[in-house]
């Protein structure tokens, strides 16, 4: 037996997933990633831009360094008085070390303070700065023991002995790392903030265009709740037209939706109206088939008790019993091919000749009903058609037989064979009484007669059933005109009908 299984799109800590929910979570997650990136690029941005700034700014500190006024003279242990920064211009926070020649006394470094006072730089200090800046010219980022961070850069100057001084500046990084934590946090908060609105926003708007969606679902699980098998899908309208616009993605799908209910539901009613039929085939048969089969019965039981000697009224059982069995393997023999037609099996086609076959069966037709008045009406030429001979020739036969069947004596009757276009009309009238008009829309019906109302022939009431499904099957149409005049029955064929 098999069991109802719920789809899922997706899990989420285990638990199923709904298609609103991915796409909130894609939405979000879209959201944050576009922060992130917007924050990280500004940042590095403006990093980059404040770091070039800053490197300027030492390499003009090293330029201010470089014009300290002991450098004017001859350079001896006392010419670099008053310290590293005593040039005037430069700002706070700058650190200024120069690295002497031995002749000329020991390394020098001091900062300048908020109060612009100079803060002398500890040993420690001149030695890491001795370490990382002296040996590798350019500009650094290096942290200081006691100074702290600092972005340095190296000057050299020449003395007139021949010996250099390595003069070394630069300014604290405190404030680009400063800027650039607050960029950092300022980020963060906006990509919480941004991924907040969009969960709230997404929500609103996911449930707004998927509201649509849910109206579909709705209606198909209503389907599925249906008795299909009864053959009925009646209470059930389908998607709103306002859903199933055929634009948006979600009316494209209700308008297929709604497609394919209309669809199942012609083949309901053409599956509840062929199983109608099938009864209705089986219940007639049956009906048709106990008359002989009863014939046959009681007059066999009939011949049983003949006494010896009456010779003439066993032959006469025998006789209506041989008549009952031809008419049951006419009404057998009718109903197979029925049978074999609906089937759509393909016919033996090729090129046919319906004036000739029109020619032959109204002979037949007058050797058959000479109390009637036959005429056949033929074009000049031959009227060639593709199609099934026997077929096309049992159409023909079965016409002429149903108006000679159902007419009375006396009755004119006309076989009438004309090219219309690139079809062929097959047309059979009589002058008889005519169809009831009730009885005229079902007159292709299987085992539909109109004996009443014409003459009280015999029949099984399949010969215009055999036509209807010849016809069709060499995708044509037939039809059917009557009044108290007479009876006009019209078959038209595709001169190629295969």
């Amino acid at each position: 037996m098999q069991q109802d299984v719920v789809p899922t799109q997706g899990r989420l800590l285990g638990r199923p997933r709904t298609l609103s929910t991915n796409l909130l979570l894609v939405m979000v997650l879209l959201a944050i990633t576009a922060a992130a990136i917007s924050g990280i690029a500004t940042t590095v941005l403006l990093r980059h831009y404040q770091g070039g700034r800053l490197n300027d700014d030492v390499r003009a500190s090293v330029q201010r360094a470089l014009q300290h006024p002991g450098f004017a003279t001859a350079p001896g242990p006392d010419s670099l008085g008053g310290g590293p920064n005593q040039p005037r211009g430069q700002a706070t926070q700058t650190l200024t070390a120069l690295f002497l020649p031995a002749s000329l006394g020991p390394s020098q470094g001091d900062v300048i303070d908020e109060r612009g006072r100079e803060v002398v730089l500890s040993s420690a200090d001149l030695t890491a700065i001795r370490d990382h800046v002296v040996n590798h010219p350019g500009i650094i980022t290096i942290t200081l023991p006691g100074a702290g961070k600092y972005r340095l850069a190296t000057g050299k100057l020449s003395l007139t002995d021949g010996s250099t001084i390595d003069v070394v500046a630069g300014l604290p990084t405190a404030q680009l790392d400063e800027m650039t934590r607050k960029l950092v946090l300022w980020a963060i908060a906006i990509a919480i903030a941004v991924a907040v609105l969009s969960a709230v926003a997404g929500r609103f708007i996911i449930a707004r265009q998927l509201r649509g969606l849910k109206t579909v679902a709705a209606v198909a699980h209503d389907v599925s709740e249906l008795p299909l098998a009864s053959g009925q899908i009646e209470g059930i309208t389908g998607v709103p037209e306002s859903v199933a616009d055929g634009i948006t993605e979600v009316g494209q799908v209700g308008f297929a939706f709604n497609k394919m209910l209309h669809h199942m539901e012609d083949a309901l009613q053409v599956r509840t109206a062929s199983e109608q039929r099938a009864r209705q085939f089986i219940a007639d048969a049956s009906h048709e088939i106990r008359t002989p089969l009863a014939v046959i019965r009681g007059f066999a039981d009939l011949a049983e008790r003949v006494p010896e000697g009456e010779e003439e009224a066993l032959r006469g059982s025998i006789g209506r019993i041989q008549g009952s069995a031809r008419e049951l393997s006419t009404l057998v023999e009718d109903m197979m091919s029925l049978t074999r037609l609906d089937s759509g099996g393909t016919p033996s086609l090729g090129e046919v000749d319906l004036s000739e076959i029109a020619a032959n069966a109204q002979e037949a037709a007058a050797l058959l009903y000479p109390d009637h008045g036959w005429a056949v009406e033929l074009p000049p030429t031959p009227v060639l058609v593709v199609g099934d001979e026997l077929g096309l020739r049992r159409v023909i036969t079965n016409l002429l037989a149903n108006a000679g069947t159902h007419t009375p004596a006396g009755s004119a009757v006309v076989l009438a064979i004309e090219p219309v276009g690139s079809r062929v009309r097959i047309a059979v009238t009589d002058d008889g009484p005519g169809i009831p008009v009730e009885l005229q829309g079902r007159i292709f019906d299987r085992f539909v007669r109109a004996d009443q109302a014409r003459t009280s022939g015999t029949g099984s009431g399949l010969g215009l059933a055999i036509v209807k499904a010849i016809v069709d099957n060499h995708h044509g149409t037939v039809s059917v005109h009557s009044d108290a005049a007479g009876t006009s029955i019209v078959a038209d064929i595709p001169i190629a009908s295969a």
